[in-house]
C-alpha cells in the first residue's frame, strides 16, 4: 500500500467535512510539489503525507486541520502558491499554521559567511517561534522533524545527516519535550542513529 492509500484508509476516522477538507489540502499540496523530489530520490509530496500519517497513525490524531496543516506543511515555503490562496483553498486556520511552520528566505545576493550567518539567526528566530507556538503547530513541526529523520538514512550526503541530527537535538528535542513524550523519545532515538 503506497502512503496516499495508507492515508485514504487513515482518514476513517475523519467525519466527512474533515475528509473533505485533508482532501483539498492534498490538492493544493500535489499541485504545489509537482515534479519536486527529496535528495533520497523520492517524490516529495510522500513526505508531507507522510507527516499527516504519523500524526493519524502514530499519535491517533483525528484533527482534520492538523491533519491538512501537516498535508501542506511546506507549500509556501517550497511553492509560489501564496498565504492567502492556501488559505482559501483549505481554511484560515490551516494558512495560520503552515505560515507560522514557514521559514522566511534568506536575503538575496549573500553568499559564503554572511550566508551563513543570516542562515543561522533566521534558523533561531525560527526555532524561538516554533517553542513559543500552539500545541498543533508544535505537533506538526515534530511529525515534521520525525518524518525527515526517518528518511536521513537514505539521503546521499553524508555529512548532511551529522549536521541535522545535531541540530535537532540542539533546536527540535527540547521542543519535542515540551510537546509529546512519543516525539521526544522519536526524536531522541533517530538523532542518535544518525550520528
Amino acid at each position: 500500500m503506497d502512503v496516499f492509500q495508507r492515508l485514504d484508509s487513515a482518514l476513517a476516522v475523519l467525519d466527512d467535512a474533515g475528509r473533505d477538507l485533508v482532501h483539498r489540502a492534498l490538492d493544493l499540496a500535489k499541485l504545489a510539489h509537482a515534479n519536486q523530489v527529496r535528495d533520497e530520490g523520492t517524490a516529495y509530496i510522500e513526505h508531507p503525507v507522510s507527516v499527516a500519517l504519523i500524526l493519524l497513525t502514530e499519535m491517533g490524531s483525528t484533527d482534520a486541520t492538523e491533519i491538512a496543516a501537516a498535508v501542506c506543511h511546506d507549500v509556501l515555503e517550497d511553492s509560489q502558491i501564496a498565504a492567502g490562496e492556501l488559505a482559501r483553498r483549505t481554511s484560515p486556520r490551516v494558512g495560520e499554521i503552515v505560515a507560522t511552520l514557514t521559514k522566511d528566505p534568506i536575503a538575496s545576493g549573500l553568499a559564503g559567511e554572511a550566508r551563513h550567518a543570516a542562515k543561522v539567526a533566521r534558523d533561531n528566530r525560527y526555532y524561538h517561534l516554533i517553542a513559543a507556538a500552539d500545541l498543533t503547530v508544535r505537533r506538526v513541526k515534530c511529525a515534521d522533524r520525525v518524518d525527515n529523520l526517518r528518511s536521513l538514512p537514505k539521503s546521499p550526503e553524508n555529512g548532511k545527516k551529522e549536521r541535522y541530527a545535531r541540530d535537532t537535538r540542539s533546536h527540535m528535542l527540547p521542543i519535542a519535550k515540551a510537546t509529546d513524550p512519543f516525539f521526544a523519545r522519536e526524536i531522541d532515538r533517530l538523532t542518535k542513529e544518525a550520528t
